[in-house]
């Protein structure tokens, strides 16, 4: 399938673009990418065990922010 130079181009040009937003901490936000701002000391693992109430606690603390 041949493009037209017209394709081409668009497609060399955006090979150049960047679409991630920068992270928080200044580097380059990608799936491997491990703010080191918002880590958490537990990992993943440590969120998977969490219980009900820790899972409430910030939501709460969110909704009674709004509030006021």
């Amino acid at each position: 399938m041949k493009l037209s130079k017209r394709v081409q181009w668009l497609l060399k040009t955006l090979q150049h673009v960047s679409l991630a937003v920068p992270c928080d901490c200044g580097q380059r936000q990608t799936m491997n990418h491990t703010c080191p701002l918002t880590k958490s000391e537990g990992g993943l693992n440590l969120l998977h065990a969490a219980d009900d109430d820790t899972v409430m606690r910030p939501e709460s603390t969110v909704a009674a922010a709004h509030a006021k």
